[in-house]
C-alpha cells in the first residue's frame, strides 16, 4: 500500500536466493517499505556502489591513546566504554557532548544475564545479531 503516492516497479527484476544474506541494491517488493509504511531511503539499503573506493577507518591518534589510563586486564581493556568514549570525543570534538551523554556508551548498573558483563554497546551488539538471524529466518519463510 503506497498510500495514493504512484510508485514504479523496476524494470529488472532479481531473484532473491534463500541462501542470500541480505538483498543488495534492488530491494524486494516487500522491501521497498519499511515499518512505518513510508518508502525507504536508497541510500541505507546496505548497497555498495563499486565505483566508490572504500573509505578506511579513522582510529584515534597514538597521542589520545598514550594519555589514556590503561587497565592490566586484557578482557577489560578490550571492552572498556569509558576508553571507548575519550576515544571517541577526542576524534571527535564537536560530538563529544553526544559521545558522553549517548546511554550506549555508558555501563549498566548491573551485569546483564546473558553476556556477564555490564557493557551495554556489546549486549545492543549481541541483539542486533539475533534480531538480523530472526530477520534472515522471517524473509526465507516469505520467499518460501
Amino acid at each position: 500500500y503506497t498510500g495514493g503516492q504512484s510508485m514504479p516497479l523496476t524494470s529488472m527484476l532479481k531473484i532473491v536466493e534463500p541462501g542470500e544474506d541480505a538483498p543488495r541494491g534492488i530491494w524486494p517488493v516487500y522491501r521497498m517499505l519499511d515499518e512505518d509504511g513510508c518508502f525507504r531511503c536508497p541510500s541505507n539499503d546496505g548497497y555498495v556502489d563499486p565505483e566508490v573506493p572504500a573509505i578506511t577507518p579513522i582510529t584515534a591518534s597514538s597521542s589520545a591513546e598514550e594519555m589514556i589510563p590503561r587497565s592490566n586486564d586484557d578482557d577489560d581493556e578490550k571492552h572498556n566504554l569509558s576508553r571507548l568514549r575519550y576515544i571517541l570525543s577526542f576524534k571527535h570534538p564537536l560530538h563529544s557532548s553526544e559521545v558522553q551523554d549517548s546511554t550506549l556508551l555508558q555501563p549498566s548498573s548491573s551485569p546483564y544475564a546473558d553476556t556477564g558483563t555490564n557493557n551495554t554497546l556489546l549486549r545492543a551488539q549481541r541483539q542486533m545479531i539475533r534480531l538480523r538471524q530472526m530477520d534472515n529466518i522471517m524473509q526465507n519463510a516469505q520467499r518460501q
